[in-house]
């Protein structure tokens, strides 16, 4: 079974992540910061990692960074309320899979169905 690891400070948008995608076939693991992130990431070795930008401690931008410095196979999507040039070249830059927002996370399904199929 493959396993996805959530981030996010706010417990709704955890469960609305869960509630998109329950019907893939995951076990699901979340917490709300970015150093529980790193720990649970090293720990768990999740398929794909669904993280807000926004956390506690570090951000999930930086906590991304430093997932994907240990391995550099790891899969991250990060979602945000901001829709900044910036954020979206850092991502990238640092090896982030996906950047979606907020207001639109929907297709997160799509985005990791092939991955999670497999």
């Amino acid at each position: 079974m493959k396993k996805i690891l959530i981030v996010d400070h706010s417990i709704e948008i955890r469960e609305k992540i869960i509630s998109v995608l329950k019907d893939l076939n995951c076990t699901f693991h979340h917490c709300n910061d970015g150093l529980e992130a790193i720990e649970l990431y090293s720990r768990l070795k999740p398929d794909w990692v669904v993280m807000d930008m926004d956390l506690k401690q570090i951000s999930g931008l930086v906590a991304a960074y430093q997932i994907r410095s240990r391995d550099p196979k790891a899969n991250i999507i990060i979602i945000s309320n901001h829709d900044k040039f910036e954020f979206r070249q850092t991502a990238e830059r640092y090896g982030v899979k996906h950047y979606l927002l907020k207001k639109d996370f929907f297709p997160l399904k799509d985005l990791i169905l092939e991955k999670v199929a497999n």
